[in-house]
């Protein structure tokens, strides 16, 4: 006794005793035998037995690989469930071969195979306990001052370990008959026709009786509610300054954005969603500045009065866009490269054998001649040099000796005239080439361009092999190669006409020293800088080309350089053409400019425009704020007090009257600035140093309809497209918001859209009706104040419990439902939306995994006793048909959707679509799937600036 109690004793000071978690290996292995044996024996245990029962890693691999094969209707034997183990790598981890079929040979039968896994079952249990166990200890060791915590803590990983096991036993029929009898007695003392929970729609729930407890709800509606922009809409990397359309960026998935902060800055965002919304109507916006861009009426724009939709916007509203591209690119162009690239862009002839150019000022010709030989095996040849039009180089590579076959090609061709009875102008004239062309190829001096060859060809009617052996390959071997036409094929400028040429992509893609280099031989071929004799003043460009002139503003956009694009009519050679100019006549725009791009060749005008500049830095401005901002000014300076004198002596002004300035004029950036300085307003100062433009629209017009996409931004829902700002699931939130607010039944929304942060304020927006975007920008009035007061008061004892865990998995929301449950019992859960989520076993066939997410939440709906509302997308096929309401068979990656749900619900709004409906602000809600009841189509109105539907008035 005294041993034993000396070795308690031991024991009791601390001494470690190794303890090993129940488990049963046996029961494990007879457990995987079964499932091979017999798949009475899966359908038995798959519902009970997770993989992480097992004691042993590489058992639950087994079992793992027993359900996915069982899941796809495949033989589970121990031949294919090694395949299937060695597919996903695993199978040596489990013992080979030899061991899968060792566990088929352990069961004695597989009839037993519930009480085997009813023994993996209880083990795992017990282990789960161990561990809550310590935990729990844990907690109580660490002393915490809040002890209701601990307890709570404590609570839920009891709950945890409870919950792992539901089990599910029939019920006689006499027991259901007993509850269901009750129920009719409640619903006819209740008398009401709504018998499940009230969705705040009475025409909804006139048509279902409710929401009813284990009901899978399917909501669905096309993405973007319309807010999409055409396919070939520019984006601009930011990283790298490269350029990208839509559809490009669709297509990869993966893309950074410029957006715009409450702050009114530019920041780096990345989308999280990425939306084909088919073919939609579309309209071409136009602003003063020339830029463009191609929208849906519904795309919202941002005015001072918050983000408004292209339908309630007209010619004379000004909107935001970029006053600067703070993006510099990191691509090292050699500097021979980035002039000759802008040279040749800009008086560069592209379209023959070798390129040419053009230009009569000696220096800038001496300057491309140096730029141009420094790449290798290259020579200049000059070209009427002594006549009266502007000197001409043609770039060539260096002679390596004249060819004989030249020689020859050019003596077969003056044979074949000789034949033929024709003159070498009656060829040029039938080959639509030019005499010169042809004197050159008959003489020898010159290899012909294929175009000439082929036409040669044509005029004469003779194959090209009767002049060169080989035909057109042969004359290409005959060529030296020319490392420059090369290049410039490489970078698709090479064959363009002036009026096609547009600015290579690795332009786009280089560091800010380089992009200036460029720009400044570009200015200094087809630009300006002038002061005339009646005081005007500006720098401009020239071109034919109207995608070039885009180009080239954008360009100056990234040095914060703000320019104009007019189109205008100029005469050349007896004829009319259209060019665009770009322009900008603003202090200082002109200052940035010179300072670092400048004009090669020009330094004489620029400085002159410099000092011009200088002395009419602080005169007229167009890059003002709007008047609109004056209500803003008055209600802030009506909180703070502060008298307008004050305000007149900091701006310098002694004849400042106690009065409100002049509201119908636009304010300077500077005078704004003191304006938030004095009234101590960020509001105010975030608007004057903001990185955006106040441009006026010029027009809208319609253009057709095209393919159309659009981004998910989350946080600021806006991204720059085209140089301008551009905008990115209210009915499911309409229907949680009455159900916690109204009804006081608590709530579950599982958001994988948008933030927790992003639904607080929609659910603000829609209680208090106030506009999205002024809440969004803190853009408030005065009277929205209390309304946005009292609704928040409201919502803040509401049971609406939010959760916003990105690329959360089925299992994840089952058991965070679960424990919700056991706190607030649960009366609706919602899940937006379905695409977003992760099946438990992620699979290359997405209609499978979106089939196992809808079937688990419809178990769910009845395990829990609750309705379940699902948010789905709708497929492209819906914008394929002349009617564009949504069929069943229009759900997105569908799979087992429609099977599943008890209830589902298209939402269809006719502008979306056509902006000349009749039913504008009136969405349809068509219930095409009704279990229990009848289906039926209702109208509700659509509250778009509040993201809120609403019960239409009754008629009469």
């Amino acid at each position: 006794m005294a041993v034993a109690g000396k070795s308690q004793r031991n024991l009791d000071a601390g001494a470690t005793v190794e303890r090993i978690p129940p488990h049963n290996i046996e029961a494990e292995q007879s457990l995987l035998g079964s499932m091979m044996i017999s798949e009475d024996a899966i359908s038995i245990v798959a519902e009970t037995v997770r993989p992480e029962d097992f004691y042993k890693e590489s058992h639950a691999h087994v079992y793992n690989a027993i359900l996915n094969l069982w899941s796809r209707g495949e033989p589970t034997d121990p031949i294919t469930v090694s395949e299937d183990l060695k597919t996903t790598g695993v199978l040596e981890d489990v013992g080979g071969k030899p061991y899968i079929h060792t566990l088929m040979n352990v069961v004695p039968t597989a009839a037993n195979a519930k009480y085997y896994a009813e023994i993996v079952e209880r083990n795992a249990v017990l282990r789960h306990l161990i561990k809550a166990g310590t935990s729990i200890a844990g907690l109580g060791y660490e002393n915490a001052e809040d002890v209701e915590q601990v307890i709570d803590k404590a609570e839920s990983l009891i709950f945890g370990v409870s919950q792992k096991r539901i089990s599910e036993k029939f019920t006689h029929i006499k027991e259901l008959l007993a509850e269901s009898f009750e129920q009719i007695e409640k619903l006819y003392e209740k008398k009401t026709h709504v018998t499940g929970t009230p969705s705040g729609f009475s025409d909804l729930d006139n048509l279902t009786s409710g929401l009813h407890p284990s009901d899978l709800i399917i909501v669905a509606g096309r993405p973007s509610m319309g807010k999409c922009v055409a396919f070939d809409t520019e984006v601009i990397d930011p990283y790298t300054g490269a350029i990208a359309t839509m559809e490009e960026i669709f297509r990869r998935k993966s893309v950074s954005l410029l957006s715009l902060k409450k702050s009114l800055k530019l920041e780096v965002v990345q989308p999280s969603v990425f939306v084909d919304d088919g073919i939609k109507p579309v309209f071409k916006v136009k602003t003063a500045l020339g830029r463009e861009i191609e929208t849906t009426l519904t795309h919202p724009f941002l005015t001072l009065e918050g983000w408004k939709p292209l339908s309630e916007l007209n010619a004379g509203d000004r909107i935001g866009v970029p006053r600067i591209i703070p993006v510099e690119g990191t691509f090292d162009m050699p500097e021979h490269e980035a002039k000759t690239m802008a040279y040749l862009l800009a008086d560069g002839g592209l379209t023959s054998a070798n390129p040419r150019f053009t230009n009569g000022n000696k220096r800038i010709m001496e300057d491309f001649i140096a730029a141009v030989t420094e790449f290798p095996g290259i020579k200049v040849n000059i070209e009427n040099k002594n006549g009266p039009r502007t000197i001409t180089c043609c770039v060539s590579a260096k002679a390596r000796g004249q060819d004989t076959r030249i020689t020859l090609l050019g003596r077969r061709v003056k044979e074949i005239l000789k034949q033929l009875g024709l003159t070498q102008l009656q060829l040029a004239q039938r080959a639509s080439i030019s005499l010169g062309a042809v004197q050159l190829v008959v003489n020898g001096h010159c290899i012909p361009s294929d175009k000439t060859f082929l036409g040669i060809c044509t005029a004469t009617n003779k194959a090209p092999e009767v002049f060169v052996e080989g035909g057109l390959e042969g004359v290409d071997s005959l060529r030296r190669k020319n490392i420059v036409t090369k290049w410039l094929k490489e970078h698709q400028m090479m064959g363009k006409t002036a009026l096609e040429k547009t600015i290579p992509e690795v332009v786009f893609k280089l560091n800010r020293k380089k992009l200036a280099l460029f720009l400044n031989r570009l200015f200094a071929c087809d630009g300006s800088a002038y002061v005339n004799s009646r005081g005007s003043y500006g720098i401009s460009f020239s071109t034919s080309s109207q995608k070039m002139v885009k180009q080239v503003q954008h360009l100056l956009l990234r040095f914060g350089i703000i320019s104009k694009i007019r189109k205008k009519r100029i005469k050349y050679k007896d004829q009319f053409r259209t060019a665009y100019e770009l322009s900008f006549h603003n202090a200082e725009n002109i200052l940035r400019f010179a300072k670092e791009i400048g004009i090669f060749g020009k330094e004489d005008s620029l400085k002159e425009l410099v000092d011009v500049a200088g002395d009419k830095r602080s005169i007229f401005t167009q890059d003002s704020i709007p008047r609109e901002v004056w209500p803003e000014v008055r209600r802030i300076q009506q909180q703070t007090c502060i008298p307008w004198t004050e305000i007149g002596k900091t701006r310098g002004l002694t004849r400042f009257k106690d009065g409100c300035p002049k509201t119908y004029k636009n304010v300077r950036r500077d005078t704004l600035e003191i304006y938030g300085q004095v009234l101590k307003s960020q509001k105010l100062l975030d608007l004057a140093h903001s990185d955006v433009y106040w441009d006026t629209i010029v027009s809208i017009e319609s253009t057709g309809s095209k393919q159309v996409y659009d981004l998910t931004v989350p946080g600021t829902h806006n991204f720059v497209a085209n140089d301008f700002l551009v905008h990115n699931t209210s009915f499911t939130l309409n229907i949680a918001q009455h159900i916690g607010l109204t009804e006081r039944i608590p709530v579950a929304i599982f958001s994988l859209e948008m933030s927790r942060q992003q639904l607080a304020q929609r659910l603000m927006c829609s209680e208090a009706r106030v506009d999205a975007q002024s809440l969004r920008t803190g853009n408030l009035k005065e009277e929205d104040w209390p309304k946005l007061s009292n609704a928040v008061g409201r919502l803040a004892d509401a049971p609406i419990f939010i959760d916003d865990t990105p690329n959360i998995t089925i299992m994840e929301v089952r058991a965070k439902a679960r424990r919700l449950m056991t706190k607030h019992k649960l009366g609706l859960i919602v899940v937006d939306y379905l695409q977003l989520m992760q099946g438990r076993i992620r699979s290359e066939n997405r209609q499978q995994e979106v089939s196992e997410i809808s079937r688990s939440l419809k178990i769910l709906g009845r395990e829990l006793g609750v309705p379940v509302i699902g948010v789905s997308q709708l497929s492209r096929a819906v914008e394929q048909r002349t009617d564009k309401r949504p069929l069943l068979a229009d759900l997105r990656e569908s799979g087992s959707i429609e099977q599943d749900a008890d209830l589902v619900i298209f939402i269809y709004r006719d502008e979306y679509y056509n902006s000349e409906s009749e039913d504008k602000g009136i969405a349809e809600i068509i219930i095409s799937k009704h279990r229990n009841g009848p289906t039926g189509k209702i109208r509700l109105a659509f509250l778009d600036h509040y993201t809120k539907f609403v019960n239409l008035a009754r008629q009469g």
